[in-house]
């Protein structure tokens, strides 16, 4: 069938193991988004995603609680803390995003004084 095709356009039939399709991938986002739906209690979920992207995308499949703590215990506390440090600062930056947009004079005036600080330091 692929033959009357441009050649390389179909890399699924070149690739052993590689998938015919993606409905595999497009039914993961489906139970993601139907599970986050569920949890926030909200139809939109740009929003949601555009704050906490990854970190919202945790699949539980394990039998049990004790099955999900062995998992979780399979990784190490410096990735832990790494991957929550960057999670803390995507966090801030939607913290300072939002001060600006609602609290902008009292935005302006910390960095006026910072920059009056800065200045004296010098």
């Amino acid at each position: 069938m692929s033959e009357s095709y441009w050649s390389g356009l179909f890399h699924c039939y070149d690739i052993v193991g590689l998938p015919r399709t993606n409905n595999d991938q497009e039914n993961l986002y489906g139970q993601i988004k139907q599970g986050l739906r569920r949890q926030r209690g909200v139809h939109d979920l740009r929003d949601p995603l555009r704050r906490y992207g990854a970190w919202l995308v945790f699949r539980n499949d394990a039998p049990s609680a004790e099955a999900l703590r062995e998992r979780l215990a399979q990784v190490p506390w410096e990735a832990y803390f790494a991957e929550r440090a960057r999670y803390e600062r995507r966090q801030a930056l939607f913290r300072r995003r939002y001060r600006w947009r609602h609290r902008r004079e009292a935005v302006r005036q910390q960095r006026i004084a910072a920059w009056a600080q800065a200045v004296l330091d010098c």
